[in-house]
């Protein structure tokens, strides 16, 4: 019996270890790829749903105008898309070009829902999807995870911070802006209550969530 397929495209690679972890458990196939590759990925592999990952509109404006370029070129292309924040503008804006927002808090257990939507809503019902389960017999306990996944984000960021590199070092690490990497250095100092990354840094040595073997 063939897999669905899913092809995740430019997400963090502590959550696309995450993704595919979590995924490959409910028997997906997962496919990865990056911004350059995806059209040639999407041809070859023909993916049942495409992944993407999103900061906000304002922030993420030159890969949404790509995501929808693609949807030109590939009308029948189904997608949805992991935001780190929730952007309600976002959420709009992708629901009017045909696609999903599940926002990270929410965890894996809400992205899988809407996957099965997604295939439900568009006629797309391989017989693999009968034994996907529905929302009220998912064992994956969204609130013990939602930490856990959100933390993988920002430790990875918090390790290269620790090493040294500065916004654009770790942009092109995590393939990600500038300006999305300041954003969430300003998020983490925020919630940490630090008043710059010396003192940031410090702080994740000290609760051991940067550990020294982290440490170029």
């Amino acid at each position: 019996m063939e897999k669905i397929k899913i092809l995740l495209v430019d997400t963090i690679i502590s959550i696309r270890s995450g993704l595919i972890t979590f995924l490959d458990q409910k028997h997906f196939e997962v496919i990865t790829s990056n911004k350059k590759n995806f059209l040639n990925s999407y041809e070859n592999k023909k993916p049942n749903i495409v992944i993407f990952e999103l900061l906000s509109l304002e922030n993420d404006k030159e890969k949404i105008s790509t995501i929808r370029n693609d949807i030109i070129t590939f009308p029948e292309m189904k997608f949805i898309v992991i935001s780190i924040i929730n952007d309600s503008k976002l959420g709009k804006y992708i629901l009017e070009i045909g696609g999903r927002v599940v926002s990270k808090r929410d965890g894996f257990d809400k992205l899988l829902e809407v996957i099965v939507e997604v295939l439900k809503n568009n006629n797309h019902l391989p017989q693999q999807l009968d034994k996907i389960p529905n929302e009220k017999s998912f064992s994956f306990d969204s609130k013990k995870n939602r930490k856990t996944y959100t933390s993988e984000i920002k430790k990875e960021i918090l390790c290269f911070i620790c090493n040294g590199l500065n916004s654009k070092e770790i942009g092109e690490k995590v393939h990600k802006s500038p300006k999305t990497i300041d954003n969430i250095r300003s998020e983490m100092l925020e919630e940490t209550k630090s008043k710059n990354m010396a003192q940031l840094a410090v702080w994740s040595i000290k609760t051991g969530i940067v550990k020294l073997d982290d440490l170029d």
